[in-house]
């Protein structure tokens, strides 16, 4: 999906699944050339509308379905598309690839959706939501520790959203939404150095 906040997908920390090193899976409509930094192979001109199952790859030695590895190269090629460091409203990763919300003058922001190959277009200027940051001190790879620090603390759970947001009281983390294997939700908090914060029962 493009251009969305913490769609509702789920990522398996179980070991097991196959990897591949670049998904198209998303459904942009009008994706630029590859991006800086974007996976060999890539074609500009290729869209994927797969309606089958989400691509599995490895993160940290775990399985995943979600674009957590090309988080980084997604604020990469956003920030060499506007040329320099940005703010934003939040980071996140999907299925399809990476939302990247960049904060603007005037309370709005924009969108960017990375597929893993490509950066589209940016999205029409927007109410911002949430609290606006920079990425300065947060390094940005430390996502892809994150399945094996939730496999630690909660062995065979699915990890359904990962974000990088700015929330009260923590500043910036990283947020994480965990089904848990005996059933529950429970909502996780990271710090940019990817140190667990918090722990929360989120119910059903």
């Amino acid at each position: 999906m493009k251009h969305l906040r913490v769609a509702s997908v789920v990522v398996a920390v179980a070991a097991g699944l196959v990897a591949t090193a670049c998904s198209t899976t998303s459904t942009a409509s009008t994706p630029s050339t590859p991006a800086p930094g974007a996976a060999s192979g890539c074609s500009p001109t290729s869209t994927s509308t797969s309606s089958g199952p989400p691509t599995t790859r490895l993160v940290g030695g775990h399985a995943t379905v979600l674009h957590l590895a090309d988080i980084p190269a997604a604020v990469h090629a956003v920030e060499a598309a506007r040329r320099g460091p940005q703010r934003y409203t939040e980071v996140n990763a999907t299925t399809g690839g990476v939302n990247v919300f960049v904060a603007l003058d005037g309370g709005k922001e924009s969108s960017y959706f990375y597929d893993g190959c490509r950066l589209s277009e940016a999205g029409a200027p927007l109410v911002a939501q949430g609290t606006t940051f920079a990425l300065e001190g947060a390094s940005l790879d430390v996502v892809t520790t994150l399945p094996a620090s939730v496999e630690q603390k909660l062995p065979g759970s699915l990890i359904e959203n990962v974000a990088l947001v700015d929330v009260a009281p923590d500043g910036v983390v990283w947020a994480v939404r965990v089904r848990a294997a005996k059933g529950g939700l429970i909502n996780l908090r990271f710090s940019p150095a990817g140190a667990l914060i918090s722990a929360v029962d989120a119910g059903q």
